[in-house]
């Protein structure tokens, strides 16, 4: 599993980079020329996954050639467009970029466009003022439904290994729908779940207000005090971060190990 996902991570950065500016297998710059400039831009860089991407990605940089990565931190709408803007200070020439709200779409386009910046969008798609995705943005990212019905997968198979009973069960499901990957993978884990056997009517969607710790914490504790009689608890997230704050809420509320999942 850890080598699929460093492989899944070089290659991201390494399409991502060859797709951007269409360089072809063998470097295009030699050492003497000033390098290639390229931003990456993530909306949450103190997060594990991001800070492989951003390795994965000058890794690929360094085998493509002259090219210099340029990491910049976009956690809201402000910081994205004043990294923009300093990208093309610096030269730049595109970038890659998991946008922090995906309804920045048009406004991360329309500040590209001016600066005449080339763009593609990781993990999460773009929106446009309708709401709907924004299909003319070149887009990167993982299979998120076939990843949340893993998860659905191996939750109920835990459950029948531990022979719980369905009747002192219930799902947590910590849903944050406003943004279409972490929907897809709640969506998919629910989906799996109902597909094998486990009743719609005891599956609990309880929203986050931020997909970390403490949002998703929050979130499972208004749903666990609402539901005393529930003995068992399968917990579902789109994130690691989502499903340790259900974690933590249950072991809050007096819930044993073996009585979570």
């Amino acid at each position: 599993m850890k080598t699929t996902k460093r492989t899944f991570f070089k290659s991201l950065a390494a399409i991502s980079i060859c797709a951007l500016f269409g360089f072809n297998a063998s470097p295009v710059y030699s050492s003497s020329e000033a390098p290639m400039k390229l931003g990456f831009l993530v909306k949450q860089p103190e997060e594990p996954w991001f800070q492989t991407e951003w390795a994965f990605a000058d890794k690929a940089a360094k085998d493509l050639g002259n090219v210099q990565i340029i990491k910049i931190a976009v956690p809201d709408g402000e910081k994205t467009l004043n990294a923009i803007d300093n990208l093309a200070a610096n030269g730049a020439k595109g970038f890659v970029i998991c946008t922090p709200d995906p309804k920045l779409g048009p406004a991360i386009m329309a500040k590209a466009r001016s600066y005449d910046l080339k763009v593609i969008a990781v993990d999460d798609q773009f929106l446009n003022a309708a709401g709907e995705p924004m299909t003319n943005v070149p887009l990167i990212m993982m299979a998120a439904t076939e990843i949340g019905q893993r998860q659905g997968e191996e939750l109920y198979k835990e459950m029948q290994n531990r022979k719980w009973d369905v009747k002192d069960t219930a799902v947590l499901a910590i849903t944050a729908d406003e943004l279409d990957t972490a929907r897809r993978r709640t969506e998919g884990s629910i989906e799996a779940l109902i597909k094998a056997g486990f009743p719609k009517e005891k599956i609990y969607k309880s929203p986050t207000k931020s997909n970390d710790i403490p949002g998703a914490l929050d979130a499972a504790n208004s749903m666990l005090v609402q539901h005393p009689e529930i003995k068992n608890w399968l917990v579902v997230g789109m994130n690691d971060n989502t499903v340790l704050g259900g974690i933590r809420a249950t072991e809050g509320q007096g819930f044993k190990p073996e009585n979570v999942i």
